[in-house]
């Protein structure tokens, strides 16, 4: 293969037999096939995502999901015991915690991804 780069650092590989020659075009310049691996890396690290957020901050980012009305239903719906303690701590804690298994028991009724529950805490992380 040979390696290209346009102006924005984009990459494009090509045959090295020469059959996609034409399609190599004037903006683009040969790089090293180091260079093409470094550029293909992804510029961000991974979303660090954090295990417990504020509550406030998970309802306000709830809310503005369009989850929270689910969310508070559940809760409501849930019996006994059970049910008693999550009322509670639904009111009362001051932070969420994603390993509970009220968290737990909720992501799989609402239902929610991984990646969709990933990105509301780490919305949640990130409210002032």
């Amino acid at each position: 293969m040979k390696y290209f780069k346009n102006s924005a650092n984009a990459v494009y590989a090509f045959e090295a037999d020469g059959s996609q020659d034409a399609f190599i075009g004037p903006e683009l310049v040969s790089i090293s096939v180091a260079e093409a691996e470094a550029l293909s890396q992804p510029l961000t690290p991974p979303l660090a995502v954090p295990r417990i957020v504020p509550m406030l901050n998970a309802q306000i980012v709830l809310s503005r999901a369009g989850k929270l009305t689910r969310v508070e239903n559940l809760i409501q719906a849930m019996s006994g015991q059970a049910g008693i303690e999550a009322r509670i701590t639904w009111a009362r804690a001051q932070t969420v915690d994603r390993d509970s298994d009220l968290v737990q028991t909720l992501i799989a009724e609402v239902p929610l991804t991984e990646e969709e529950t990933d990105c509301l805490f780490a919305e949640a992380a990130a409210l002032p």
